[in-house]
């Protein structure tokens, strides 16, 4: 229960020190108890401590009193109150009155116990509460910090409790004195932590778990709550490789890249629900926490789906007390940042652009039959020659508005928490948007002391419409290269799409078209829990995702060059059903602490999806499918999908700790996939942790007043990865098209594999958790390693079994790091509260093994249009996953004299390099520039990435901000790659305004040729840039307007905030953004190519919080 402390301070009144001279007039009738302290509290100097919920237990309070003195004052205000007071200098403590045990009741001598109650520097305490444990014997300390208490016997235990201080439990051992200095609590050490089926203090915990809790995370900015992790947990690197509408594109992980082709994201589990799909379904508003389980030991209860750790989605739930309304809403302002926009050729340099590279290929003059002299018309069309800027005509103003409401409360019964919100996105980007609708409702209903039934229920719909997609065919490469003479619209006034070069008119594409997604999400569980023993709980629990998708694409006639309209449609449901039982158990005695789960989980999931798809529309008005009379062919698996597959798992888990100080936990899952080979379909994930408080031990209480706390902790675990894999590829599939003897028909199309099994990571983790100065300053260190086998990857087949390639589990990855947590409270004074918290995470990844021939795996990316241009990602036995793969560049021949030893470039043609060309090294020394002089010549991967989040509290201001940092990564620039090409009939920033054009120029931008005969723009390190970046994410700025103004309006609290988001970035990057990303968030191979993604963009938000 939260403690509200009050402190009113005399603005109109001369104050004394001496409670007894303060005099105070005050003429009330029958108004509450909190109402009338904060009367008295205006003419006084005091601090006024007290629980909000135990106030309203008060009765009506009238007081009529002339220049009395405070404690006369509150004599009158708690007269007939079942609460009390105790002042201590400057505090009044309002606390419960105790009710006295009659003596009579005591059937046994009674024994007088007396003594001093003191914090650690000697200060008597006011207001402790004393108890005989097990009985209802109890007393306060008075205002010297004594007491006196009668005790049944002489070796009972007196409990000593305080708010802010540690609770003692002390033995009298028949002794009548008893002196006792109270330790302030950690707070943190006490907080609770989710774990896999379960939950600990965080001073239990001996794995590798990082928490986030839901307060500092409400009312940013984001539509998914992976956006609210960015910065904010050591070992979890998360980049957000797209701005587009509805924030789903994020990469994610969480120590490393682990695997080729089974996908690296985490498994998300929300309110014990395993999750799978978009998390923008979730309102992050509704969130009490997030806990990430990065190590092995922690998420080994999840078998084979945690190789990539697991995040614990907790909503919150309940409360028992008065139903809490609370209202949230937000407006947002939002906008690319300009200054970091490629700055386009415009259309007179781009001609003379043109017209270069056209000469120096011996083309000769290309737009002299294009655009005409006389009249100034594009080839006689109805479009006159322009200078667009296609990039900011595509581009406006967005906005992210939310508004949610929330209803919690509850009895010692029935406790309950309901929720809905409605958030609405604009782009940047005309004609993207997103609409999301939420509701949520968790109950706890307790039928009895040992029975209790609950559920947690969410129900959203996601809507979001774009006329774009990232890299090259997307609408923001294609603005990029749209010559800037083409006009967006015609001279009759209608979008000008007759264009000569072939390219579309951008502008029209996004306005036009729509690609409109609707998804239809319910997320429910229902639990009920029997208590067999106090100590003993069973409880069953059915959960269900359930989600409906549509998808409607549509092209008109007038958006792309005049060509025939047409549409698809897809249609698809996936359905996920669990059923779980789990029997728990926790026992204490005395010095040890027992504790089990064992469990069981069926899972079973069901894909079904349908498209259509259609063209030649006679109107681009109606665009139903059964309208189109043109069919457009799909494949058999675009055209009708059904899928299923299931999961069967035990699980069990034990824990054994002895006198607060040693930790020992081991759990193991045991899962059957239907997914692999009936050789493989079981196998056990077992995982083990022990930990060592060494602060609590009596050798080291010599250093508590410096290091309050010192725990050493390790762990080993085992977990398994089956994403990305098809539900019956170990099985062997059959499809059409087979052929024998010229006749059509149905065959084997994938080969059988029984021995098809899931990846297996093994980690271990050691680490230290270390307090200072009473927990103000805490440190965690940890360090890992973790090794993933039986990776997934395709095997070359012999020709002669009639098939290519299988996948088959062969080669091995390999990451290690170190992780660095600080946390430190810097100040806490009664009007100023500072708080920082950093991280810093170091990771190292390394391909172990691959096939048995340890041969290299070229993945190539390559761009229509662009041939040798294609970049290269490699794979290679001591490299990390992902390294990236070409020629080392080194400059630009200042004269074509500078190539003394002929080198030439691979080809047909053996063109021999001359001035204005790029340099390439001849790794090989052959004199020619081919496949051969490849090398390894960057890492998406950084080096370490981290955050720095500064909380400051000042009277009823606040201050937050969340920096985010990467160092070590690089980006393949491929806007440059098109952009800078000077081959192609496209536009090119004005970096190419400095190109080699004339012997013995210097430059870094070789000469414009449209047929590029040396192959200028290949994949090499010219393109490739320095991705580091620091980013100031979130800066929030929050007012609470005073209580004592909201009192008569009946509100509790109101907050008004500003908040900004990505307000700074530095970095070498010459990109729009450092962490734009095109391709599969989940792939390994598919970071750090930049070929034009969705940007992202500042944020300007004002906000306000109302609580009733």
């Amino acid at each position: 229960m939260k403690l509200t402390i009050v402190l009113w301070v005399a603005a109109f009144l001369q104050v004394n020190a001496a409670t007894f001279a303060q005099k105070i007039s005050l003429n009330v009738k029958d108004v509450s108890l909190e109402e009338a302290l904060v009367l008295i509290g205006r003419q006084t100097n005091h601090n006024f401590i007290y629980n909000t919920k135990m106030l309203k237990a008060g009765n009506a309070v009238s007081i009529t009193a002339t220049n009395k003195s405070l404690s006369e004052v509150l004599d009158e205000c708690f007269k007939n109150q079942p609460l009390t007071y105790v002042i201590n200098g400057n505090t009044v403590v309002i606390r419960k009155k105790e009710i006295p045990v009659k003596l009579s009741t005591i059937d046994v001598a009674s024994i007088s116990v007396t003594g001093v109650v003191s914090d650690p520097k000697g200060e008597p305490l006011v207001g402790v509460t004393v108890k005989v444990k097990g009985t209802s014997i109890g007393v306060v300390t008075n205002n010297d910090g004594r007491y006196s208490i009668n005790t049944p016997e002489g070796n009972s235990v007196l409990v000593f409790s305080y708010l802010g201080f540690a609770t003692q439990e002390i033995a009298l051992d028949n002794r009548t004195q008893l002196n006792v200095t109270l330790k302030e609590s950690t707070s943190t050490l006490n907080e609770v932590v989710v774990i896999g089926y379960g939950t600990r203090s965080q001073k239990d915990v001996v794995t590798a778990v990082s928490t986030v809790k839901g307060q500092s995370i409400q009312n940013l900015p984001v539509t998914s709550p992976v956006a609210l992790l960015q910065g904010r947990s050591s070992g979890v690197q998360i980049v957000q490789n797209s701005g587009a509408p509805g924030g789903t594109n994020f990469s994610i992980r969480v120590r490393g890249t682990t695997s080729i082709n089974a996908g690296n994201n985490p498994l998300y589990v929300v309110d014990g629900i395993p999750f799978e799909g978009n998390t923008s379904d979730i309102n992050p508003n509704d969130i009490q926490s997030i806990d990430i389980l990065k190590d092995a030991a922690a998420a080994s209860i999840y078998g084979s789906r945690a190789a990539n750790g697991v995040v614990l989605i907790t909503t919150k739930r309940g409360k028992t007390g008065k139903a809490a309304i609370t209202f949230n809403a937000y407006q947002s302002f939002q906008s690319v940042n300009k200054e970091r926009l490629p700055e386009m050729l415009n259309a007179s340099e781009f001609i003379e652009l043109i017209q270069e590279q056209r000469a120096n290929s011996t083309l000769g003059s290309v737009y002299a039959s294009i655009i005409m002299p006389d009249n100034g018309l594009i080839s006689n069309t109805n479009g006159r020659v322009a200078n667009t800027n296609w990039l900011d005509n595509i581009m406006q103003t967005g906005h992210l508005n939310n508004y949610d409401i929330s209803l919690r409360g509850g009895t010692e019964k029935l406790s309950f928490y309901f929720s809905g919100s409605y958030l609405t996105q604009k782009g940047i980007l005309i004609n993207s948007d997103f609409k999301r609708y939420t509701t949520k409702l968790n109950l706890d209903y307790h039928a009895s002391s040992k029975f209790k039934i609950g559920t947690s229920l969410n129900l959203n719909q996601g809507i979001t419409n774009s006329s774009t997609n990232d890299g090259f065919f997307g609408i923001v490469q294609q603005a990029l290269v749209k010559p800037p003479v083409m006009p967006i619209f015609a001279t009759d006034g209608s979008y000008y799409v007759q264009d000569p070069s072939g390219t579309a008119n951008v502008v029209a594409v996004a306005a036009l078209e729509t690609r409109n997604t609707r998804r239809n999400r319910f997320l429910g569980n229902v639990f009920g829990e029997y208590s067999i023993i106090p100590d003993l709980v069973f409880k069953t629990s059915w959960s269900a995702d359930i989600g409906f998708r549509r998808f409607d694409f549509f092209t008109p006639t007038t958006a792309r060059n005049n060509t025939p309209a047409s549409a698809q449609g897809e249609y698809s449901d996936d359905v996920n059903w669990v059923h779980e039982q789990t029997l728990a158990y926790n026992k204490e005695l005395g010095k040890h602490r027992l504790s089990g789960l064992l469990g069981y989980s069926q899972a079973l999931n069901r894909f079904n999806s349908l498209a259509a798809g259609g063209n030649g529309f006679a109107s681009n008005i109606v665009e139903t499918l059964n309208s189109a009379p043109v069919p457009v062919a799909l494949s058999p698996t675009d055209f009708n999908f059904n899928s299923n597959y299931g999961l069967s798992s035990l699980f069990g888990r034990i824990g054994y700790v002895l006198n607060d100080k040693y930790y020992f936990e081991a759990s193991t899952r045991r899962d059957g996939s239907s997914k692999f080979g009936k050789n493989h379909t079981y196998a056990w994930f077992p995982g083990v942790s022990v930990g060592w408080q060494v602060g609590r031990e009596a050798f080291f209480e010599r250093y508590s007043n410096t290091i309050s706390d010192l725990k050493l902790k390790a762990s080993w675990g085992r977990t398994g990865n089956q994403g990305g894999i098809g539900n019956y590829i170990s099985q062997g599939l059959y499809g059409t098209g087979q052929n024998y003897l010229g006749v059509s028909g149905i065959g084997i199309s994938t080969i059988p594999n029984p021995d098809l099994k899931w990846e297996t990571t093994d980690a271990y983790n050691a680490g230290v958790d270390v307090g200072f100065l009473k927990g103000r300053i805490t440190f965690g260190f940890n360090t890992y390693i973790k090794k993933t086998s039986d990776l997934l990857l395709g095997k070359q087949l012999p020709t002669t079994t009639g098939f290519t390639n299988a996948l088959v589990n062969v080669g091995s990855t390999q990451n290690k790091g170190v992780e660095f947590d600080l946390n430190t409270i810097n100040f806490a004074k009664k009007d100023f509260n500072w708080s920082t918290n950093f991280n810093i995470s170091f990771n190292k990844n390394k391909i172990l093994k691959l096939d048995e021939g340890g041969n290299d795996i070229i993945n190539t990316r390559g761009e229509a249009g662009f041939g040798r241009a294609q970049t290269f990602n490699l794979l290679r036995e001591g490299e990390s996953i992902g390294v990236f793969y070409g020629f080392q560049s080194n400059g630009v021949y200042q004269y074509s004299a500078d190539n003394v030893n002929k080198v030439r470039a691979d080809g047909p043609t053996g063109y021999q390099y001359k001035g204005g060309d790029m340099i390439f090294t001849d790794l090989d020394g052959n004199n020619i520039i081919d496949n051969a002089d490849r090398m390894v010549i960057g890492n998406a991967l950084p080096q370490f990435t981290g955050g720095l989040t500064n909380t400051l509290r000042y009277k009823n201001f606040d201050l937050d901000m969340l920096a985010q940092f990467s160092y070590g990564n690089d980006v393949y620039n491929g806007v440059r790659t098109i952009n800078e090409s000077m081959s192609q009939f496209s536009n090119a920033t004005k970096s190419v305004l400095n190109r080699w054009r004339n012997e013995g120029d210097v430059s870094s931008i070789p000469r414009a040729d449209h047929l590029d005969p040396g192959v200028n723009k290949r994949a090499s390190t010219r393109f490739l840039e320095d991705g580091s970046y620091l980013r100031l994410k979130t800066l929030t700025l929050g007012y609470r307007i005073p209580a004592k103004l909201l009192t008569k309006v009946k509100i509790d609290n109101v907050r008004l905030y500003a908040t900004g988001q990505n307000l700074l970035t530095l970095t070498k990057y010459t990109g729009i953004d450092p962490e734009a990303n095109t391709g599969d968030p989940n792939r390994a191979t598919d970071l750090g190519f930049d070929y034009a993604v969705y940007p992202q963009y500042r944020t300007f938000l004002f906000g306000i919080n109302v609580g009733f």
